[in-house]
């Protein structure tokens, strides 16, 4: 039992202390060779001191005696794993900064020793401002050698190549009971200060480009270092080894921008097939500083992204062949009453829900950053609604005017037939009398009413059939 009780089963971790933007690594130490063992191993990042902050950054586990990891973005991996393993950090800013633990499958927590990531800084300030397309969000982290909240030191933010003036200040604050602070417009800080600090800027403009510094008061000399916000065009590529089928593979999407800080929309394109428009394999987007990523049929993505995102393919196959091209997603604000589905090649539509009077005018489409010469104008007019109502009247109005006019023609035409019959009657009635004597007109008098009764009943006879005209249903 004492023998058992001497063996160490802790895991610890270790990282350096580094300058901002420096390399670092974390190095997990296992009370055992893990690919032996093959236990599953994950390397958790705490931000924060409670557990519900916790996220993986590593996770590796066997299948088939094969070893296959996780890793989200902005961190590297060389896929060796004995007693330890070792995590890069290529290059370290504020959301690094936290705890960190590693650990096994089937293992004690209470074993688990995390460690943490500080920044080292000394005799001197540095900021960092990621590259961004124009109107994008973009953010300045100012680093100081010192936790201003505890020393209470003033503080500013200057905008300018070299200019320590105040009036070059966008951010100023001083320390009273509470922290008061002047903000710029174009800016924005929520009052959150330690030894670093963070500046929003919601939409980069050209304006806002250049050099930026952070300055405090301090007792001791203090060398104060610049950076710069560069407004860029997105582009992006993509990498993907050579796979062998049916055994994993993964592709990465590298950009020229932090995503995560911009918050582009993105999509991966495969061509091939005898599509040649491409097919989207992930499509992501932010929602509410959240990305969503919607992927097609054996393709997989962690939603974690930094200037680069991994797509898995967890069984390659020759469905998965062809030529991929990750796309930045065009990303439209629009006004109340219009649409538009962030598609454009060398045309954009621009749907308008329901048309009303607020819409009418001429409208005239312009590319960012060219003249204004050469783009023509066009005018939204507006047809009036006409009621249904009154629509179907006018309708019912120009069926009938046909048909009444054929009626009227039937009954003229019939009148004349009429007329017709009745003067024929009467002239061969007249040539009959004017063929017998006066004695034979007076004893067929009788007959004679009796004929011109019958005749006026056969002048009677006659009739004309019309068509039924049926009136629409309305």
């Amino acid at each position: 039992m004492s023998l058992l009780n001497s063996i160490d089963n802790s895991i610890t971790c270790d990282i350096p202390a580094v300058e901002p933007l420096a390399n670092t690594s974390v190095t997990c130490h296992f009370p055992l060779n893990v690919s032996h063992s093959q236990r599953i191993v994950v390397v958790s990042f705490y931000e924060g001191r409670i557990s519900r902050e916790e996220s993986n950054i590593l996770d590796c586990y066997w299948l088939w005696g094969n070893m296959d990891c996780d890793i989200s973005s902005g961190h590297t991996f060389n896929r060796m794993i004995s007693n330890e393993l070792t995590l890069e950090i290529p290059r370290v800013s504020t959301k690094d900064i936290g705890r960190y633990a590693c650990k096994l499958s089937n293992m004690n927590p209470k074993d688990i020793k995390p460690c943490e990531l500080k920044i080292k800084l000394v005799g001197k300030t540095m900021c960092d401002v990621p590259p961004v397309p124009l109107s994008s969000r973009a953010s300045l982290t100012c680093y100081f050698p010192e936790d201003l909240s505890k020393t209470r030191a003033n503080f500013r933010v200057h905008h300018g190549a070299n200019c320590s003036d105040p009036a070059c200040a966008v951010v100023t604050c001083e320390w009273g009971d509470n922290l008061v602070c002047s903000i710029q417009r174009g800016y924005h800080f929520d009052l959150t200060v330690t030894s670093h600090l963070i500046v929003g800027i919601p939409t980069a403009q050209e304006e806002q480009e250049g050099s930026y510094s952070c300055y405090f008061t301090s007792s001791t000399p203090v060398r104060y270092e610049h950076c710069s916000l560069t407004l860029v065009t997105v582009t992006s590529s993509c990498n993907i080894s050579r796979v062998t089928e049916t055994e994993p593979a993964s592709l990465t999407c590298t950009f020229n921008v932090d995503v995560n800080e911009t918050r582009n929309n993105f999509s991966l394109v495969r061509f091939g097939g005898g599509d040649s428009k491409g097919v989207d394999i992930v499509t992501c987007t932010w929602l509410k500083d959240q990305l969503k990523c919607t992927t097609a049929t054996g393709y997989e993505v962690n939603n974690l992204v930094t200037d680069h995102l991994v797509i898995r393919v967890p069984r390659a196959s020759r469905d998965h062949t062809g030529t991929y091209a990750c796309h930045d997603q065009l990303k439209c604000t629009t006004v109340p009453g219009y649409e538009v589905n962030n598609l454009v090649t060398d045309h954009l539509v621009s749907r308008v829900l329901r048309a009303s009077r607020d819409h009418t005018g001429t409208y005239a489409c312009h590319v960012t950053g060219s003249s204004v010469d050469g783009f023509k104008s066009c005018d939204f007019i507006l047809i009036p609604d006409v009621p249904a109502v009154v629509l179907t009247v006018a309708i019912a109005v120009l069926v009938f005017i046909p048909v009444s006019l054929v009626i009227v023609f039937l009954v003229i035409k019939c009148k004349q037939r009429k007329e017709v019959d009745k003067k024929a009657a009467k002239q061969a009635h007249f040539e009959e009398i004017s063929l017998i004597s006066p004695e034979e007109r007076t004893s067929s008098s009788s007959s004679h009413l009796l004929k011109e009764e019958v005749g006026r009943h056969v002048e009677l006879e006659p009739s004309c059939y019309l068509p039924v005209a049926l009136s629409p249903r309305l």
